[in-house]
C-alpha cells in the first residue's frame, strides 16, 4: 500500500523568490498561480514537462536503516533547482509538481516520481533549462549517495544496488 502521497506545487521565476503552492492537477484540489503581466512566467513563449524518476534499494526502517532513500535524493534535487536558481535563463521559469514516491510510513522510499514544467521567452534558452533540470537532479543523487556513503553502482554482498540513481526511464522530456 502506498501511503506517502503529497502533492504541492513550486514555481520559480528567474530572479524571483519561489512560491510554494498546495495540490496537484491530476491528485484533485489542484493548485495554481497567475503571474501578474510583468513576470518573467506571464513572458513564456515556449514549454516543456520534465518527468523525473528516482530509485533505490528501499527497504524495512528496522532491517535497512541507513539505506539511500529515493525521497531524500529527490528532495535534495528540488531544493538544488530552488538553491540555483541563479543559473535559469532569463525570463525562464519552473513548475515543480505531483511529488510522490514510498510505500509505508515506516520504510525507505525506493521510489520518487515528480514534474517539472519549465517556460522560456525564447526557444534557444530550452537547451539550458534542460540541463539546468538534469544537472540539479543527478546533484540531488549524488549528495543522497555521499551522505549513505555509498558509491554509484555499488553492491550489496548479493549483487543488488544499494546507490539511489535515476530510475529506467531516466528523465523524460516532452
Amino acid at each position: 500500500m502506498k501511503i506517502l502521497k503529497y502533492s504541492f506545487s513550486v514555481v520559480l521565476c528567474a530572479g524571483l523568490l519561489p512560491a510554494i503552492l498546495t495540490g496537484c492537477g491530476s491528485g484533485g484540489g489542484g493548485g495554481s498561480l497567475l503571474p501578474p503581466a510583468e513576470s518573467p512566467a506571464a513572458k513564456c513563449a515556449v514549454s516543456l514537462k520534465a518527468a523525473v524518476g528516482i530509485e533505490g534499494p528501499g527497504g524495512h526502517s528496522n532491517g535497512a536503516f541507513g539505506n539511500t532513500s529515493a525521497l531524500h535524493a529527490a528532495g535534495n534535487a528540488i531544493t538544488n533547482m530552488l538553491d540555483g536558481r541563479g543559473g535559469l535563463p532569463a525570463g525562464a521559469s519552473l513548475n515543480i509538481n505531483c511529488f510522490t514516491g514510498g510505500n509505508s510510513v515506516n520504510s525507505i522510499a525506493y521510489n520518487a516520481d515528480f514534474t517539472v514544467e519549465a517556460c522560456a521567452a525564447k526557444e534557444a534558452d530550452m537547451e539550458a533549462v534542460k540541463a539546468y533540470i538534469t544537472e540539479n537532479v543527478k546533484k540531488g543523487i549524488n549528495e543522497e549517495n555521499a551522505f549513505r556513503g555509498i558509491k554509484e553502482g555499488q553492491t550489496n554482498p548479493g549483487g543488488g544496488r544499494i546507490d539511489v540513481r535515476l530510475g529506467a526511464s531516466g528523465i523524460v522530456f516532452e
